[in-house]
């Protein structure tokens, strides 16, 4: 398959498996982290990242909150909740990292503890 049929199914996988790890939690409060293109840059434009944060604000599965060093308010244009990384991770009851910003590369990893994750970049293992 070409890169680009690999990356267009690629926010469904995640938003499947976002909804299997919030089932169950009423209400649950969503951390993304990172919706760049990728990483390290202000560009959204086509970004898998922001599909993934549409759909999950479209389906209503829950409150989604996004961290995102390289965006100003309405950059994307979307309204997204965005929070500070610290207080974000502290409100989740998931954090999902969708873009490996150097942010999030450094951030003191016992932030996450207690938390699910889940990481589509593999720098938390």
């Amino acid at each position: 398959r070409t890169a680009r049929s690999v990356n267009d199914g690629k926010p469904g996988k995640v938003i499947e498996q976002i909804e299997q790890a919030v089932a169950g939690i009423d209400k649950p409060v969503i951390c993304l982290l990172g919706l760049a293109y990728k990483e390290n840059v202000d560009d959204f434009r086509e970004s898998p990242s922001v599909t993934v944060a549409d759909r999950l604000i479209e389906n209503g599965i829950g409150t989604v909150i996004v961290v995102e060093p390289f965006m100003k308010a309405g950059k994307a244009g979307k309204a997204y909740t965005l929070v500070p990384l610290e207080e974000g991770i502290a409100q989740a009851d998931i954090v999902v990292l969708l873009t490996a910003h150097d942010a999030f590369r450094k951030m003191d990893m016992t932030l996450l503890s207690g938390k699910k994750v889940i990481d589509t970049r593999g720098i938390f293992s």
